[in-house]
């Protein structure tokens, strides 16, 4: 079988959002507050370019990518903060290719909300959130890639000495990350829900330990869903005749653990795996799991560093649709080596990367619409503070 390469050429000028992953492209520096009167209010905006193609015998696609997005924060009172952002973008090429849709989105043109939400404390250390959320699993580390859905989550902290407990909850309805215009009648509701615990410890030596344990739980989740993940990796029933649906029913455990080491000169090595295992799917395909393995060098003017990450993800231990399209989505197996450079000064930063992702098993439903691939991703970008 001919390997699939795909090439990511980018150029963002983008903010950092909670979701964002070990090789996302945005490293962007926090907004500098502003105050106005009772209001705390910060706001950052980027412009992106972004390119990408893929070819083998199974992939075949290319596409280009602008995007300008804003980032608004406000704080009204101390129990009372809003957030708001917004990504709007011009896509041309092969649109209706899920290889092609970026974490949390689609491939196609149009204004998108990122994250739209308002934020509660109504007692110290109990924090509620509602609106157009960006949920994911596992907070530590996670197979999932985080979606922007109308959600809402409560959480809560209680610190004791260098050690914090949590305790968080959510729950969102997931969109399908399809191009398609085709309109599908659904008799349910989807619902994603999460619940997790989550401890922390920070020593004055440097050292820094999380673990977090995430029960998720996918219902009722769309015909369209199921029918963008049949070709990414998810074993699925139906036919373009009638409504696609999943094989199983995704709800399980996820599993994660951080080890992280701050040097003397503020360098920074460290390691954080997570495990995944969904209980209604068959053995042999309902476990995945990645491990990734870091080091930070700080300099003067500049930070770099390296993250070596090793990935095992079953075909059917998430919905494929909500897994991470940098891996390929479900039913694949590889390693994964990326390099970041930040400018601590003027806020600049680039980023390599280089993937290959194997089809784990050949025997799956979804094997037949995939293929190895190799992906290889630069990039670069610059955040300007807007006031």
């Amino acid at each position: 079988m001919k390997k699939a390469l795909g090439m990511t050429l980018a150029l963002c000028l983008a903010t950092t959002v909670a979701q964002a992953q070990e090789n996302s492209l945005t490293t962007s520096a926090p907004a500098k507050a502003k105050r106005s009167g009772f209001r705390n209010y910060s706001g950052e905006a980027s412009f992106g370019m972004l390119g990408r193609e893929f070819g083998g015998d199974v992939v075949n696609a290319r596409f280009s990518r602008a995007s300008i997005s804003g980032l608004f924060n406000f704080e009204f009172t101390d129990w009372l903060q809003a957030k708001l952002e917004a990504t709007q973008t011009f896509t041309s090429g092969a649109t209706s290719n899920l290889y092609s849709a970026p974490e949390g989105g689609s491939g196609s043109n149009g204004l998108g909300l990122d994250e739209a939400s308002l934020t509660l404390k109504p007692i110290d250390k109990v924090t509620l959130k509602g609106g157009i959320l960006p949920v994911g699993a596992n907070p530590v580390f996670s197979l999932m890639a985080p979606g922007s859905w109308a959600a809402y989550s409560v959480g809560a902290r209680q610190k004791i000495g260098s050690f914090t407990l949590g305790l968080d909850g959510a729950q969102g309805i997931p969109t399908a990350r399809s191009t398609s215009n085709r309109i599908v009648d659904e008799d349910t509701l989807p619902l994603y829900t999460s619940g997790t615990l989550l401890g922390e410890l920070k020593t004055q030596s440097g050292f820094i330990a999380k673990a977090a344990a995430t029960r998720f739980i996918f219902t009722d989740l769309s015909a369209q869903s199921a029918q963008d993940s049949q070709q990414i990796g998810s074993t699925v029933v139906g036919n373009s005749r009638s409504a696609f649906l999943f094989a199983y029913e995704y709800r399980g455990m996820e599993y994660a653990l951080e080890l992280k080491q701050v040097l003397f000169n503020e360098d920074e090595i460290g390691i954080k795996g997570s495990f995944a295992e969904n209980d209604s799917a068959p053995e042999g395909m309902n476990q995945g799991g990645k491990v990734a393995l870091r080091y930070m060098r700080a300099g003067d003017n500049w930070n770099s560093a390296v993250t070596l990450t090793r990935f095992n993800i079953e075909s059917d231990v998430m919905p494929a649709t909500y897994t991470s399209s940098g891996f390929s989505f479900t039913n694949r197996q590889g390693n994964s080596i990326a390099l970041k450079f930040d400018n601590k000064k003027h806020n600049f930063g680039l980023l390599g990367s280089y993937s290959k992702s194997d089809v784990l098993n050949r025997d799956a439903q979804a094997a037949r619409f995939q293929g190895d691939n190799e992906i290889i991703t630069i990039g670069g970008e610059v955040t300007h503070d807007l006031f």
